[in-house]
């Protein structure tokens, strides 16, 4: 037994893990301990100990519990949590932990005010983690969350979001769930059991020896074979335990050897059987009560749970007196019951006719006193439909309050009960709009059935179109093309041109069907008619507008029909921001932001650092994902290997938290390819196979870029007759949308290189003239160098040689390092093969630094090689000096330069404190310095951080 509590024999091991998590807390190390097992195992008395033991320690201690009915009320455990502490705070405090980044996270807690205006879902994660954050800066913190598997989507999100970020943060996170519960949220879950920060606790059943302890501190003496029986039946439960034996004394069962065989008949439902015996006993205002608070799902004061029950104020107190002495109710506020269990037990004694009943009381209390409107709904969605406009309408504003919370999955529960209820006809045309909206934020297939239910109901040709505007995306999202573009010609020939706001729907309609009909290769006539039509047309204003602007941008760019004027035009989707206030999750942006990256523009990063402050700030996920996808790419395609590392990874699991399975493919590839850039093979085979995990259509041209990166992985694994072969025909198919720019896929030069491995001479070079071709015709630096190495090695002799320090030079001036350090490690092969050797090794040392620099160590590793190879020693010191800054570092650099804090600087940059940290420890290293002040002494960290590299 462990500290005198019998609820916690056999414990210790989890006792030991749960106060050694504290303590850690305490210290930084962080990390989440969930206690997993079935019902009654001790999950709650470990985490009350935990609590107890933590508030003794000097920890601020937040607790929620998960639970049925508000499963679906959004960021129902966040506020558990936090808006207890909030209340109690002063508003000094207050301010001060919802300063900065923590904004946002008043969103999701409380009421809002009129004047607040809703913000993006992952705004209100990452204010959440800035409030956690906050709260941890002064006094270590833990958080408690009993029936974990109960809690709402919303919550799950936050806890996914929070677990990669804790490092650092003096706090621990103890939760406890049932193990295989059908109402548990599996995805959100798995992540969190699987994030490498998380410890899971199973407890085992109780010893022979520890239940009958157990038995015989509850009934006194107890024959051993009673007590193993016991045991048995109960397979060592803890909690089953006590209430058999409490049942078999309540009827007057002797704990002797021969009354074993009565065991069974109320083992099945000990805590049943022992929960109507006891009401049984007690005044029927107590079962009224009880009832209530079951219903109410145990959190409710007093005066509302009375309310429910139909008691007077002082009935109320005295059956609250005789539940707290039955052991059925805690005595404490809000009203709970001593055990989950014991609550199931009081609901199985009501029929389903009863709960309703209670439920629609419950919800009639609950708009009389102005409880959120949520909590009204919640209740709201445990009835049946009755054709009442006034429970429509309670549940139309519970919805519009969840969305404001950013808990969209809240608010799709709450509409789809409307629906059910069912509103009046009149009314029915715009709630399935509603649903359709709400929907393509949670859930595709859902969206496309609500929104074609709402075009056929919609009559006026502008609710029309911006219906299938949306109806035409979700389609697409679903790989239903054809049907897509059938939706958006037929909505856009209703619109009148003639009219300034169906002109600018018109043109995102258009829009819309381009980007559809340019990925699927029977379509593509369509395509290829529109941009013919618009692409002469006067540049228009309005999102409309700028949407062509991009795609039309993309299509010239991506088949190569004119690089000047796709530059031109994408150049113009970004001029007024509309683009990235109102579209940064389309693929108008990306596509918009990809030819950008394609013709190296110096700052799109830049442009990409501030759609993702907007995203932090009042932002969603989905648009969160695409442009750290795609920022992760052009850091990749500058050379900067493990900033496009972070992003790649914090866009997957981003993606995969929300579904967005479209993006995928794309983050995959980006991810794989900076990974086989870093010899990380493995990883970059992990990363694919991620990618596989969910089913895109065949058709779908997303998947080309994993195509790609796949045979450039078999080529790395040593395969490289299967990887080449992989990467023509990928490479091939993939020009038959008649895209033939590699600067936006880049196949060709892995495929040239390995047909002149494999001996196939010809071919190779066929190849790479060809590319070397397109290449000059589009103008960037990085395509252009790049095909100019590939065609310098495969031609060899003088001709191969001049054509590789034509890449250099090319590469020299460009943000390209990472190509740059491949043409010089290129070129110092040849040179060396020529007997130049000098120049060899020049060429090779500034390969291996911009190597270095790059985090590329396959190409590092070489270009070591060859150093020695050519009579040169390699150094083995890493390189140093402000030149030696990553990008994330350098930014760090200069606001720590400026003064700022290292928590002004993570708010800053969108990262955790602890990264900040070891981001400096590096640029401490790499300047040769020990202190902070000497950074204002580094003449190359003057001026502001901004985005760009050093």
């Amino acid at each position: 037994m462990s500290d005198g509590t019998p609820n916690l024999w056999e414990r210790d091991h989890e006792i030991t893990r749960l106060t050694s998590a504290i303590e850690a807390a305490r210290h930084g190390r962080s990390g989440l301990i969930l206690v997993e097992g079935p019902g009654g195992m001790g999950k709650t008395t470990l985490l009350s100990f935990a609590g107890r033991t933590a508030v003794s320690s000097g920890f601020r201690v937040l607790r929620a519990r998960g639970s049925e009915l508000e499963q679906g009320f959004g960021f129902g455990v966040v506020r558990q949590l936090f808006e207890p502490a909030l209340a109690l705070a002063g508003q000094a405090q207050r301010d001060r932990w919802l300063q900065g980044g923590a904004q946002p996270a008043a969103s999701a807690l409380g009421p809002l005010g009129g004047e607040d205006a809703p913000v993006g879902d992952f705004a209100v994660l990452h204010g959440l983690y800035w409030l956690t954050a906050n709260m941890c800066a002064s006094t270590s913190m833990v958080l408690i969350v009993d029936d974990l598997h109960l809690a709402d989507a919303a919550s799950l999100r936050f806890l996914t979001y929070l677990l990669p970020r804790m490092e650092g943060l003096r706090l621990g996170i103890l939760a406890g769930a049932r193990s295989r519960d059908p109402r548990r949220d599996r995805d959100l879950l798995a992540h969190i059991l699987t994030d490498p920060v998380t410890t899971v606790l199973r407890p085992s059943p109780l010893s022979p020896g520890a239940a009958a302890r157990v038995i015989r501190d509850v009934i006194g003496s107890a024959d051993r074979d009673f007590c193993t029986a016991c045991q048995e039946l109960t397979g060592g439960n803890p909690l089953l335990l006590r209430e058999l034996a409490l049942a078999a004394a309540s009827q007057g069962i002797p704990t002797t050897a021969e009354s074993v065989s009565l065991l069974p008949a109320i083992a099945g439902d000990a805590i049943g059987r022992r929960v109507r015996l006891q009401l049984r006993g007690l005044e029927a205002e107590a079962t009224a009560l009880a009832q209530a608070v079951a219903v109410m799902d145990g959190k409710v004061n007093l005066a509302e749970a009375a309310s429910v029950a139909g008691l007077e104020t002082t009935q109320a107190w005295q059956a609250l007196a005789s539940l707290t002495a039955a052991d059925i109710l805690r005595e404490e506020e809000p009203l709970t019951f001593v055990h989950p269990i014991v609550q199931a037990a009081i609901n199985d004694m009501m029929d389903g006719a009863q709960r309703v009943r209670l439920h629609r009381r419950a919800a009639r209390v609950l708009t009389s006193v102005g409880a959120p409107r949520e909590r009204v709904a919640a209740h709201l969605m445990q009835t049946e439909p009755a054709a009442d406009p006034q429970v429509v309408s309670a549940l139309r504003t519970g919805a519009a309050e969840a969305l404001a919370h950013a808990a969209p999955e809240s608010a799709l529960a709450y509409l789809e009960r409307a629906l059910q209820e069912p509103p009046a006809e009149e009314e029915q045309p715009g709630l399935l709009r509603s649903l359709g909206e709400v929907a393509m934020l949670v859930d595709g297939r859902k969206a496309v059935d609500y929104l074609t239910r709402a075009l056929a109901a919609a009559e006026e040709a502008q609710a029309r179109g911006e219906i299938a505007d949306m109806l035409g995306r979700a389609l697409f999202a679903a790989g239903r093309t054809p049907e897509a573009t059938t939706v958006l010609t037929e909505a856009a020939s209703r619109l009148d041109a003639r009219e300034a706001e169906q002109a600018d729907l018109r043109r995102r309609l258009q829009a819309n069907m381009i980007n559809v009909t340019l990925a699927n290769v029977e379509l593509h006539d369509i395509s290829e008619r529109l941009v013919s039509e618009l692409r002469e047309a006067p540049p228009e204003p309005g999102l409309g507008g700028r949407l062509l602007d991009a795609l039309i941008g993309w299509y010239d760019g991506i088949a190569a029909v004119d690089a000047e004027a796709a530059l031109t035009r994408t150049r113009r989707a970004f001029t007024d921001g509309i683009l990235v206030e109102k579209a940064v999750a389309t693929e108008a942006f990306a596509d918009a932001v990809w030819t950008l990256i394609s013709a190296d523009q110096d700052d799109v990063v830049r442009m990409l650092d501030g759609a993702l402050d907007r995203s932090h700030r009042v932002g969603s996920t989905s648009g969160t994902a695409v442009v750290l996808a795609f920022r992760g790419l052009a850091w990749l395609r500058q050379g900067f290997l493990a900033e496009a590392e972070t992003d790649a990874r914090e866009s997957a699991r981003l993606a995969e938290s929300v579904h967005l399975d479209v993006l995928r493919p794309l983050v995959a590839s980006f991810l794989a390819d900076t990974l086989m850039e870093r010899g990380e093979i493995g990883a970059a085979e992990q990363a694919l196979s991620w990618a596989d995990q969910v089913s895109l259509p065949a058709a779908a041209a997303q998947l080309y870029w994993t195509r790609i990166s796949h045979g450039r992985l078999l080529v790395h694994q040593g395969r490289a007759g299967e990887g080449t072969e992989a990467l023509i025909e990928s490479g091939r198919r993939f020009e038959e949308y008649g895209w033939r720019n590699s600067a936006y896929l880049d196949w060709r030069a892995d495929a040239a290189l390995g047909l002149d491995a494999c001996g196939r001479h010809s071919e190779a070079r066929a190849l790479a003239m060809e590319t070397l071709d397109l290449a000059r015709r589009w103008g960037a630096p990085r395509a252009l160098g790049q095909a100019l190495r590939v065609g310098g090695v495969i031609t060899g002799r003088e001709e191969g040689l001049a054509m590789l320090r034509s890449a250099v030079e090319v590469l020299r001036p460009s943000r390209a390092q990472l190509e740059h350090a491949k043409a010089l490690c290129a070129l110092g092969v040849a040179l060396r093969r020529a007997n130049e050797r000098g120049e060899a090794r020049a060429c090779l040392a500034k390969a291996l630094d911009l190597a270095d620099r790059a985090g590329a160590t396959p190409l590092l590793e070489q270009a070591r090689a060859e150093i020695r190879a050519s009579g040169g020693r390699p150094r083995r010191t890493a390189i140093t000096g402000p030149d030696a800054l990553t990008p994330s570092e350098h930014r760090v650099a200069v606001l720590a330069a400026a003064g700022h804090t290292n928590r002004v600087i993570a708010q800053k940059l969108f990262v955790t404190p602890k990264t900040v940290e070891v981001h400096l420890s590096s640029v401490y290293r790499k300047l040769g310095i020990t202190r902070r002040y000497q950074l204002s002494r580094q003449n190359q960290l003057t001026g502001t951080a901004g985005t760009e590299s050093p």
